[in-house]
C-alpha cells in the first residue's frame, strides 16, 4: 500500500497540471488590496497571491509559488453587475512545468443574510479554457472545463473543477 501511495505521489508531482489564478471573490475598489496563500493539489506547494483593484471594473493579480509551481500573473475585468450578482472575465499566465495561458468566464453571486444585508459568503461557477504551448511532454495542449467555488467568509474559500 505504501508503494502505491508513493507511486501516485510521484506521478502527481511529475505530471502536475497547470496552475490557475486565484480571483477576488468580491468586487474590488480602486486601490483595494487582497493577499494570502492558497493550497492546491496541482501546484504541489502552497503559493502566495496578491490582488489589487486598478479601476472600478478591473483588478490584477500576482502569484508566487516555490520553486516555480503556482507562479503567474492575471487580469480580471468585471463584465456585468446587478445587485448581488456579477460576471467577470479573467485572463492569466502561469509559470510552471506546464506553463499556460488561460481564460475563465465567471458568474458570481454574493450571499445575503436574513436581514437582507450583505453576507461575506460568495458562490461562483465558471468555464475555463487553457492553452499549454509547450508542456512537460514537449507537446501543445488545449483544455476546457467547468469549475465551481464558494467562500464561507473572508479567509477561506475553495474551488473545484475539471479542465482536461
Amino acid at each position: 500500500m505504501i508503494r502505491l501511495g508513493s507511486t501516485l505521489l510521484i506521478i502527481m508531482i511529475l505530471n502536475g497540471c497547470a496552475s490557475h489564478p486565484r480571483v477576488a471573490t468580491k468586487r474590488m475598489e480602486v486601490g483595494e488590496v487582497e493577499y494570502g496563500y492558497a493550497f492546491s493539489i496541482e501546484n504541489i506547494f502552497p503559493y502566495l497571491w496578491y490582488r489589487k483593484g486598478i479601476s472600478d471594473r478591473s483588478d490584477i493579480g500576482l502569484r508566487v509559488g516555490l520553486p516555480i509551481y503556482g507562479s503567474g500573473l492575471d487580469y480580471s475585468r468585471l463584465l456585468y453587475e446587478k445587485e448581488n450578482k456579477w460576471d467577470m472575465l479573467n485572463i492569466g499566465w502561469s509559470l510552471n512545468p506546464n506553463s499556460n495561458y488561460d481564460v475563465t468566464y465567471y458568474k458570481f453571486k454574493h450571499g445575503k443574510n436574513k436581514k437582507n444585508q450583505q453576507n461575506p459568503s460568495s458562490t461562483w461557477m465558471g468555464i475555463r479554457f487553457m492553452y499549454i504551448p509547450n508542456g512537460i511532454s514537449d507537446k501543445t495542449s488545449s483544455r476546457i472545463g467547468l469549475l465551481f467555488g464558494r467562500n464561507s467568509g473572508k479567509k477561506i474559500s475553495f474551488e473545484l473543477g475539471y479542465y482536461h
